[in-house]
């Protein structure tokens, strides 16, 4: 459908180059064309058009009540003549400056197609010169016709040089292009003689002009005398009244083609296009493929002219024909349309610019030849017929809650849809000038089940009114039409505010430790804020709310003030917004206490409000809701009621503390040992951990801080029952919060662990390799390669197998024992007389003893029987190449490799991948750039077919070495007041090659998992692994600085030593971590080393030392946290110690009893206590002191 403008009129064509003299195009040919082609697999030429359809296509004008009033035009532009010829043909074709002959005919334009082929437009008739317009319309006659000009074609004269000189008339004439017909006259006097003059316009507009809604200020088209309709005035033809010297009108006139019919459509045809994916080219020349259209048995001349064996024919590109005029209902024609194959040319010569004299390449255009033609379609004959579409009754609007409501129509049968229309206005609008108002108005389509449209009226857009109406649309193949509105609709803002009561509200507690906030359901556009604070105080008045109220007043005299601007409350605000913590949502029931960043141990207090902004525009200082004193000297009185404000109601108050949630840990087990790995988040200091004893009851072994803890000295080959709980303690307020417990089980003796590798041996066998399992009894070998899969569904309700109520089919793999291995010491198999193409799946099932009881263990491996994707790809890197390696695929007679290199700014060598083939399993890339890097994927080629590739593996070269001899030790610093002492703690490192800073990390965890090709550590698992302190203090936020010598990174140490000034804990142990980076941190050390400790303020010292007759009597300085402490003795300074006793709880003295007379003997003392984060600490021992007995 064409919204606006005119009709879509015959386009220009190209000729093609070799064509006869002809100034008219022959008929299509009949018959098809053969040509040898470079594909024989298209033998049946070019397919047979089918699926020809027709529709309506029309204009449109806008209306008042109709959306829109379909039109056509009614006269088509001109034809156009094509006659052959040549640049040369073209100038003596020129009669003038204005005009072209062509035998007896003129034209007012004429252009070069392609280089043999002129087309021809504007038909043009020779006058009489001085001729006269039509006394009674002012226009002029000719040949029966009235043209609004008469236009001159004059001979340019020219000098020698080639400057016009002057002109020479040679004739008068009048293009087709300026007929006009008459609409009629209007009476009365005019001050202009044209038609968009203002007083001229109101009274031809007022006598021509048509409204299709009265209701409109402008007019849609203009109905002349003769009963035609025109889309718009072209002009008018005056005479002067020499009395008055005013203008009369002699006629009001338009152009022929501006003239329309209401009750006309074009007829749209359509057909499904031909393509030719075998048939694909000419002699090397791409074949195109066209269409020709037979319209009532002529010729439709469209498009661009080829020559099609000598002769001369139009080929038209689209799918999609319209007619260039409109036909009634009842007018039919008919339509034929075949497809052919085409080339296209483009042809350059040698050309110089006139102006610089530069040599180029001239484009003279495109030839067209048509190689083969196919059967026309069946005749297909159409005459449009518009579907009924019914107009909607009934629009009515209903509040449904605050700022919401909904639109409601009835039902209109037959639609297939409906659009609504809405627009905005600050003021009432008279129902007569709805028209105007909706020409801009925004719309949205619903389908045709729906007969409602909810409507938000709020004040979201400043605009108290929207109106709205509806109505029903028809969709064709191309087209929607729409049918009349309905009533319209105007629906006012609402003004009341939206602040729903929070009811019920309270805690619900969450298995994972947290809590929701929850409260009844609310309207889902309602503002809600919810407050959290922990002291209850804050909400005991209303200044909490003060922040959102947002209210605003004005004294006496006209000052405006901010309610939480008043000086007499800025202290209490400020302590609120230190205290209280706010969230918001809109529409919301609940909110889980991980949103609102709780401290964990803590009890806070909850307040819930709604708000809303609705009425803040509108002065409520009369009720007086809240007054205050402006005034800032004492004693003085400014009260001021603060009459601008946001609604807000507020809940009442609930509380809850949040907790802290912890996972089961995992465990390795040794032969007399459990090892536990926690995964330690920011929010757990640490552990405790039961066990349980032969009772059967849970006694505490220990509390850590680490993220791993080993439970030694147990039984061999027993089943140990633990329960773990975690803690979080705050060193300044000396509060704990405790997790719920969590319960596993863990069983003693070597854990038993299995791997089961499978790789083709040969074409029709594979080899099982599996790690040795001590104490095994036997192996099952089992094997599957077919899977049965039931036609029931299962009755359990699993959602996500797409099978409606979750029930998903029954299936199974298939398994069969092919192998029971008795001998321990084998660990290989070899599986024959498998089929090719086959995937296997093998499983090895290792049968031990643990105690009295029988215990498995087992692995699985598949493998496909035809060549894959190589499998155990790795890179090796010596000096600056890269050595890939994968296994041998029995299957693959060559492989192929990939790869891309970048450089140390991780840019790459090149774009795209480097390929290179290889018949043997591994393969160097060399020159990796230093600090660069390698990205490699492998493919095998088997059975003339490529596997996928790998996925990406990479390798970098120039990892920095991990940092050794990492050492850390306490010292003592004395702050600037120059008496208070501090202990810090000082790490230091040796260099590492190649980096340009270092970062220092601090954690309570050891390292874990070891890293065996980089032969280095990974970082625990732990979040309070963290950077080291440069500078710290007791505030709760910003109360680290951390080191930044590099270029302002954070964490960055230049040099080989730092000071951590934390504020660590005494008693605890920190391990302290050291990673390297290059220049700009693009390479940075492959791992950590041992990380180096210190248990935090301490290692106990022998204070003194008494020796008499058969006993030594040992005093230990007092450490912070120590419960007792642990004696150890050695003949020799450097070893040999064993411990020989623990000084009572609490006490600092223990007394020797068992040395003997003249030996000498070292001592060493070992704190054993509760650490500062309330973990239990051992700690390192301390310095030998030498004594010898009495």
């Amino acid at each position: 459908m064409r919204k606006s403008g005119m009709t879509a009129r015959v386009a220009a064509v190209v000729l093609a180059a070799s064509m006869v003299m002809t100034s008219v195009l022959p008929t299509f040919a009949a018959e098809n064309l053969t040509v040898e082609t470079d594909d024989k697999a298209a033998v049946d030429g070019v397919s047979k058009v089918i699926g020809l359809r027709g529709e309506a296509d029309w204009n449109v004008l806008a209306g008042g009540t109709a959306y829109e009033t379909p039109y056509s035009y009614v006269n088509k532009d001109s034809d156009s003549v094509y006659v052959a010829g040549t640049k040369e043909t073209l100038e003596t074709m020129k009669f003038g400056d204005e005009l072209y002959k062509n035998g007896e005919n003129y034209y007012t334009g004429a252009r070069m197609v392609n280089p043999s082929v002129i087309r021809l437009s504007g038909p043009a008739t020779i006058v009489v010169d001085g001729l006269q317009p039509d006394p009674t319309t002012g226009l002029y006659v000719v040949n029966g016709k009235y043209y609004a000009y008469v236009n001159s074609t004059d001979q340019v004269q020219k000098d020698a040089q080639g400057n016009i000189t002057g002109y020479t008339h040679l004739a008068s004439y009048v293009s087709d292009n300026n007929e006009v017909n008459v609409l009629g006259t209007v009476p009365g006097e005019f001050e202009d003689d044209y038609y968009y003059a203002g007083d001229m316009q109101t009274a031809v507009d007022a006598a021509f002009g048509r409204k299709l809604d009265a209701a409109r200020i402008g007019y849609d088209c203009y109905a002349g005398t003769d009963g035609k309709l025109y889309k718009t005035i072209t002009n008018v033809r005056t005479a002067t009244n020499p009395e008055t010297g005013k203008y009369v009108v002699k006629s009001v006139y338009s152009y022929k083609t501006n003239e329309i019919a209401l009750d006309k459509r074009y007829q749209q045809i359509s057909w499904n296009p031909v393509t030719n994916k075998t048939e694909v080219d000419s002699n090397g020349k791409l074949l195109y493929v066209g269409y020709q259209i037979k319209m009532n048995d002529v010729d439709v001349v469209s498009g661009n002219v080829a020559s099609n064996n000598g002769s001369l024919q139009t080929i038209y590109r689209g799918t999609t024909y319209t007619t260039p005029i409109g036909y009634t209902a009842a007018e039919k024609n008919k339509f034929e349309v075949r497809a052919v194959y085409y080339t296209a040319t483009q042809n350059y010569v040698a050309a110089v610019d006139e102006e610089t004299q530069q040599p180029y390449e001239s484009n003279e255009g495109t030839t067209y030849e048509i190689v083969k033609t196919g059967a026309w379609s069946e005749p297909f004959t159409y005459a449009w017929s518009m579907p009924s579409v019914p107009a909607v009754a009934n629009l009515q609007f209903v509040q449904k809650s605050v700022g919401k409501g909904e639109l409601s129509w009835n039902a209109a049968k037959e639609a297939h849809g409906y659009k609504v229309e809405y627009v905005s206005s600050n003021t009432l609008v008279d129902p007569a000038a709805y028209g105007e108002l909706f020409e801009d108005a925004n719309s949205v389509r619903v389908g045709a089940n729906t007969t409602h449209y909810d409507v938000t009226n709020r004040a979201t857009n400043n605009y108290e009114y929207t109106y709205y109406r509806v109505c029903a649309y028809v969709e064709t193949e191309d087209t929607r039409l729409y049918g009349d509105y309905s009533n319209v609709v105007a629906v006012g803002l609402d003004k009341r505010e939206n602040t729903p009561e929070i009811k019920n509200l309270q805690i619900e507690q969450k298995m994972d430790g947290s809590f929701d906030l929850t409260w009844d359901e609310i309207d889902k556009n309602a503002e809600v804020v919810v407050y959290a604070s922990q002291d209850k105080k804050m909400f005991n008045t209303p200044e909490f709310t003060y922040r959102q109220l947002n209210a605003t007043g004005k004294d006496a005299a006209g000052k405006e003030y901010r309610l939480t601007e008043v000086f007499g409350l800025q202290d209490k605000l400020a302590i609120i917004d230190k205290k209280v913590e706010s969230y918001t949502g809109t529409g919301i029931d609940r909110v889980s206490s991980t949103q609102l960043d709780l401290e964990v141990g803590k009890k806070y207090y909850f307040v819930v409000a709604t708000v809303d902004s609705i009425n803040r525009g509108t002065d409520r200082s009369a009720a007086g809701k809240y007054i205050a004193n402006v005034a800032k000297v004492p004693g003085a009185v400014n009260n001021v009621s603060f009459g601008y404000y946001n609604d807000i109601v507020t809940s009442k108050t609930v509380s809850a503390t949040p907790a802290i949630n912890i996972t089961q840990p995992s465990t390795k087990s040794g032969k007399t040992t459990v090892t536990m790995y926690f995964n330690k988040t920011e929010n757990v200091t640490g552990y405790q951990i039961y066990r349980k004893n032969s009772k059967g009851k849970f006694k505490k072994i220990a509390t850590i801080n680490s993220a791993q803890y080993a439970d030694k000295e147990l039984k061999e080959n027993t089943i140990y029952d633990y329960q773990v709980r975690g803690y979080y303690y705050n060193p300044d307020t000396k509060k704990t919060a405790y997790s719920d417990y969590v319960y596993f089980s863990a069983e003693t003796g070597n854990d038993k662990f299995i791997e089961l590798n499978v790789n083709k041996q040969s074409k029709n066998s594979v080899k099982l390799k599996w790690t040795k399992v001590s104490g095994v009894t036997q192996y099952e070998i089992y094997r599957s390669y077919m899977t049965g899969t039931s036609t029931n569904y299962t009755q359990k309700n699993n959602s996500g197998y797409g099978y409606g109520d979750g029930a998903y089919a029954l299936s199974n793999a298939k398994w069969e024992k092919i192998k029971t291995i008795t001998n321990a010491k084998t660990t290989s198999f070899t599986d024959k007389k498998l089929k090719k193409g086959t995937s296997y799946t093998y499983r090895i099932v290792a049968t031990y003893a643990s105690g009295a009881a029988t215990r498995q263990v087992w692995a699985s491996d598949s493998v496909v029987m035809k060549a894959t994707a190589p499998q155990d790809v790795k890179l090796t890197l010596s000096k600056n190449n890269v050595k890939v390696t994968w296994d041998k695929d029995t299957y693959a007679s060559k492989y192929q490799i990939r790869y891309k290199k970048y450089d140390a700014e991780n840019r790459a060598e090149k774009l795209t991948w480097t390929v290179k083939s290889t018949k043997k399993n591994y393969y160097t890339i060399k020159n990796i750039a230093k600090g660069g890097k390698v990205e490699v994927q492998v493919r095998a080629y088997g059975d003339k077919k490529w596997s996928v590739y790998t996925g990406t593996y990479t390798k970098a070269n120039g990892e920095l070495a991990a940092a050794k001899n990492v050492t850390a030790k306490e010292v003592t610093e004395t702050l600037a007041d120059g008496k208070t002492k501090t202990t810090a703690v000082k790490v230091t490192w040796k260099k590492v090659s190649g980096a340009a800073y270092y970062k220092v990390f601090r954690s309570t965890s050891p390292v874990a998992d070891y890293n065996a090709d980089n032969k280095t550590y990974y970082r625990p698992d732990d979040d309070n692994f963290t950077l080291i302190s440069k500078e710290s203090n007791a505030d709760e936020t910003y109360d680290n600085v951390f080191y930044k010598d590099y270029k302002n990174v954070s964490g960055s140490v230049v040099g080989t030593k730092a000071t951590d000034r934390a504020r660590l804990q005494t008693g605890v142990t920190y391990y302290y971590y050291v990673a390297a980076y290059s220049e700009n941190g693009t390479r940075i050390s492959k791992g950590f080393n041992k990380p180096a400790s210190i248990c935090y303020k301490a290692t106990p010292v022998i204070s003194k030392v008494t020796i008499k007759k058969g006993k030594v009597t040992l005093k230990v300085a007092k450490v912070t946290g120590a419960k007792q402490y642990e004696i150890y003795r050695s003949t020799k300074k450097n070893k040999g110690y064993e411990k020989i006793g623990v000084t009572k709880k609490n006490k600092t003295t223990y007394v020797d009893k068992t040395v003997k007379k003249g030996k000498t003997y070292y001592y060493k003392v070992v704190a054993v206590g509760t650490n500062g984060l309330k973990g239990d600490f051992v700690s390192s021992a301390s310095a030998a002191k030498k004594v010898k007995a009495k």
